[in-house]
């Protein structure tokens, strides 16, 4: 069972000033395993982690107890072992692919069926302990998989290619169909730590002390989302190669790129990359790469900088192996 890892394609910090964004499901994120046990236990072998179902210490702990309390009918106990197939903390949508990974393991262990909605309720009752006022988007993306067009609903109509909606508390998610070529990403963690809360800030004051400047960046970056929609039906790629590398010319501009980011995707285009930029908060994190095949001199390169590189598809029906 697995819970999968997100990304932002477009829209990242223009989201918050009320524009579109665009958001898809990893094929990749949070697998778990379970096997009848003597007690509830949750294990993270690469963490050196082990919980018991009274454990309040660790967040995880929490997280765990938590979702067990949608289980009241709890017959034979089980063991659950997670095995992240993404970073944690780069901005990737592990927590929320650790809860639904739990929440599935878990219903299948009872024979219990859920649909999408009941598990998406409680993983976001767990993102609230791991994050205190999350937005719903990542424990959404998680559990519904697919790609989705975040918007607000009073400014933005849904996009005509929606195929159903999803409101959270500020922002409405609109369900995009399947890509009938899915797309490939390599996906680089610079490592670099940073707080979402402090990016947030920083273009706060950059907009404080340039607003129109900074206005008309957020105007097209939030353009981009609905530019790439017609792009992917076309499954026109050097576009959305394009429109990463303005988007990327426009995070810098508004501060919140980094020397690790621009390294990356300097060498990601000097290697024939279709575009690249960070993806989330920035100030470190995570870089996507459009590339057409796997890219092992670009990988080599950035690995011996100490970065992580994987690859993931996009834009595929990750639930049907859920």
């Amino acid at each position: 069972m697995r819970g999968y890892g997100k990304i932002i394609l477009f829209g990242e910090h223009s989201v918050v000033y009320g524009y579109p964004a665009l958001a898809t499901s990893l094929d990749v994120g949070v697998l778990c395993k379970i096997e009848p046990h003597n007690k509830y236990q949750l294990n993270v072998p690469c963490l050196s982690l082990v919980m018991n179902d009274n454990d309040s210490e660790h967040v995880l702990g929490k997280v765990f107890n938590k979702i067990l309390s949608y289980f009241p009918q709890k017959k034979q106990a089980c063991r659950i072992d997670l095995f992240p197939e993404i970073p944690l903390g780069a901005g990737l949508g592990s927590s929320a692919a650790t809860s639904v990974s739990i929440i599935r393991g878990l219903l299948k262990h009872h024979n219990l069926v859920w649909d999408n909605n009941q598990v998406n309720d409680v993983a976001f009752a767990a993102e609230t302990i791991f994050h205190g006022t999350p937005s719903g988007i990542d424990n959404t993306i998680a559990t519904f998989g697919g790609m989705c067009y975040l918007r607000n609903a009073q400014e933005f109509p849904a996009p005509r290619q929606s195929i159903g909606e999803i409101p959270l508390k500020k922002l409405t998610i609109s369900q995009l169909p399947v890509l009938s070529k899915p797309l490939q990403l390599m996906i680089v963690n610079t490592k670099r730590e940073r707080r979402t809360k402090d990016l947030v800030d920083k273009v706060r004051e950059f907009r404080n002390k340039n607003q129109v400047e900074c206005d008309k960046t957020m105007q097209k970056m939030g353009s981009f989302a609905a530019i790439a929609l017609d792009a992917f039906e076309r499954e026109d790629f050097s576009t959305i190669g394009h429109l990463f590398d303005e988007n990327q010319c426009c995070l810098q501009k508004i501060g919140v790129s980094c020397s690790e980011i621009d390294f990356v995707c300097d060498e990601a285009r000097r290697h024939g990359a279709l575009g690249a930029k960070l993806t989330g908060a920035g100030g470190g994190g995570c870089v996507i790469v459009l590339v057409e095949k796997q890219q092992p001199q670009l990988q080599e390169i950035l690995e011996q900088r100490g970065f992580e590189v994987f690859y993931a598809l996009c834009g595929k029906d990750c639930t049907r192996g859920k």
